[in-house]
């Protein structure tokens, strides 16, 4: 495929995508090759996603023709091989756990919406700091959309707590699942003192794939993210493994995170709840 990513393979991909640390992307998608058209007198009706590549990258008739012909050729594997976007290239080759659904769609989630009475809202936390992020994702499940976001590094676990207070009262909370591991338990109750009520989420494998399969069946199903290029890197590259010992596992690829892909995973496996609107004044 006509694709090169120019980066050193160490290098944390999320730095790259969002062009940190002083290093540039340099991104060149299949149909910057001009081989790539298949040329004849077909007519072809364009699909509503094939207008908006149309519209966004000035695609020709041609160039579409060749596309299809080789999502046909290639099924699923045809984002993995031809991406059109920096996150698409970095799908793992055999082992992404998302890599079977089709994406296209779903980060579209409008970013700077309001609470809505009446609609049912979930939360998840996953917990980090230092090497670590914690990311909180507000899912409004009426519309099946993401409508908010935390994502904190290097502050301390109190002035975390205080945004994701802050947050709870925005978003008019019921309760928040949270993961309990560790550093979470602590967090759980000092958050639970201050008047929060949080579902607690114990992480085992087994659990882990239990969230992972309600996130994918959620987005096979229209669940709509926010567009932004650290939540999109990290779902694109989550990889799902065998062991030696015959048990599969789900983790982020080395040197990458995984913190957006647990918070909305524990958003979705949260038990939702109507709220009546209060006032936090």
């Amino acid at each position: 495929p006509f694709v090169h990513l120019i980066f050193t393979l160490q290098l944390n991909q999320v730095e790259v995508l969002a062009g940190r640390n002083n290093f540039k992307l340099h991104f060149y998608p299949w149909f910057a090759n001009p081989e790539y058209q298949i040329i004849n007198d077909e007519r072809i009706i364009l699909t509503d996603e094939e207008k908006e590549l149309v519209e966004k990258y000035s695609l020709t008739e041609s160039q579409i023709k060749w596309r299809r012909a080789k999502q046909t050729e290639l099924k699923r594997l045809f984002k993995q091989e031809y991406p059109e976007t920096p996150e698409e290239a970095f799908l793992t080759s055999g082992n992404g756990y998302f890599q079977s659904l089709d994406l296209s769609n779903t980060f579209t989630a409008p970013r700077n919406t309001s609470y809505i009475p009446g609609h049912i809202y979930s939360a998840g936390i996953d917990w980090g700091q230092s090497n670590d992020f914690t990311f909180m994702s507000v899912i409004d499940r009426t519309d099946n959309r993401q409508v908010d976001y935390l994502y904190l590094n290097k502050l301390s676990w109190n002035l975390q707590r205080q945004e994701i207070i802050k947050m709870y009262r925005k978003w008019n909370l019921g309760s928040i699942t949270a993961e309990a591991n560790s550093i979470g338990e602590v967090n759980i109750e000092e958050l639970e003192n201050s008047g929060l009520v949080i579902e607690r989420f114990i992480t085992t494998n087994q659990s882990k794939n239990y969230m992972m399969q309600k996130l994918y069946e959620a987005l096979e199903n229209g669940l709509k993210l926010i567009d932004w290029s650290v939540q999109k890197s990290e779902l694109y590259a989550i990889e799902s493994k065998q062991t030696k010992t015959g048990l599969w596992t789900i983790s982020a690829p080395p040197g990458m995170h995984d913190d957006t892909v647990i918070g909305n995973a524990l958003a979705i496996v949260a038990r939702v709840q109507k709220r009546r609107a209060r006032s936090w004044e």
